[in-house]
């Protein structure tokens, strides 16, 4: 094997001769944002768990199918559609934890399944009220 030319060794030793690079110091706002994504993993966890347990109590017994809600006039946006639902669900004394069961089930996937969410927990109705009869309701009234 033929040796290695000089000038080939120099540049060598002279790369060998670069001392080792400074380790680089730890960010301490690194290491909370660390600590903060693993805490947020756990709640996320969590909630999961308890979500999970309160959609298998809660899914496919049609226990809120007896709510009707109106949805004639509404804002077709999701949050909207979501705030009525839950908003109802409340007016009928559904606990917290089957409130945020649905939201967490609702938020899960696209606008369509959204809706069909909606629809599994409650009746959806689409009524128009006519704003001619409750008048002529109220004057009778008075």
């Amino acid at each position: 094997m033929d040796s290695v030319p000089e000038h080939y060794m120099s540049i060598v030793n002279a790369l060998n001769s670069f001392p080792e690079p400074p380790a680089r110091p730890v960010n301490p706002s690194a290491l909370e944002e660390l600590a903060h994504a693993e805490a947020e993993e756990e709640h996320s966890e969590a909630l999961r768990n308890e979500v999970g347990g309160v959609l298998r109590e809660v899914h496919g017994k049609g226990l809120y199918k007896h709510v009707r809600v109106n949805m004639y006039g509404v804002n077709g946006n999701a949050y909207n559609i979501l705030g009525v639902v839950k908003k109802a669900l409340h007016k009928v004394g559904a606990p917290d934890e089957h409130v945020r069961a649905f939201l967490v089930e609702a938020m899960a996937a696209g606008y369509e399944e959204l809706l069909d969410t909606c629809s599994e927990w409650v009746t959806i109705v689409h009524e128009a009220h006519d704003v001619g009869d409750a008048w002529a309701a109220f004057k009778r009234r008075s």
